[in-house]
C-alpha cells in the first residue's frame, strides 16, 4: 500500500472567528460595520482584512490610525503581515517591508465619473 499524503491542516473555524472578533473590536472604534471579513494565511503568516466602503468616509489621519491599529493587533495575533482590501479586492493598505507604519495605497474611491457627485446633493 502507498503511504498516505499528509493532509494540510485546515484552520480551526473557531480560531478564525476569534481573529475576526479581535480585528472587528479594533475597527469598531472608528466606524461600525467596517470589517466585512478576514482571511488568514497561516502558512504565509498573513492576515487579509476586507473593509467596507466606510474606509473611504474616514479622514486620512483616521485611516492611518486605523491601519496602524490593525497592524498592531495582527502582530499581537502572530501575523507577520496584514493587507487591507476593499470589496473589489483592491489593496487599500499593507504592512511595511521596512519601518513600523502601514503603507496606505488608496484613500478615496477611484470612479472618476462619480467623483464630484459622491457627497454633493445626496
Amino acid at each position: 500500500s502507498t503511504p498516505s499524503q499528509p493532509q494540510p491542516e485546515s484552520p480551526d473555524p473557531a480560531l478564525i472567528a476569534r481573529i475576526q472578533e479581535q480585528v472587528t473590536e479594533v475597527a469598531d472604534k472608528y466606524t461600525e460595520g467596517l470589517i466585512q471579513s478576514v482571511q488568514t494565511n497561516f502558512g504565509g503568516s498573513e492576515l487579509t482584512v476586507n473593509l467596507s466602503d466606510g474606509w473611504y468616509d474616514l479622514p486620512a489621519n483616521r485611516q492611518d490610525t486605523l491601519a496602524n491599529d490593525l497592524l498592531n493587533r495582527s502582530r499581537q495575533l502572530d501575523f507577520e503581515s496584514v493587507k487591507l482590501i476593499d470589496g473589489d479586492g483592491e489593496v487599500l493598505a499593507r504592512s511595511p517591508v521596512v519601518g513600523t507604519r502601514m503603507v496606505v495605497y488608496r484613500r478615496g474611491r477611484v470612479e472618476t465619473r462619480d467623483f464630484m457627485s459622491v457627497r454633493e446633493g445626496g
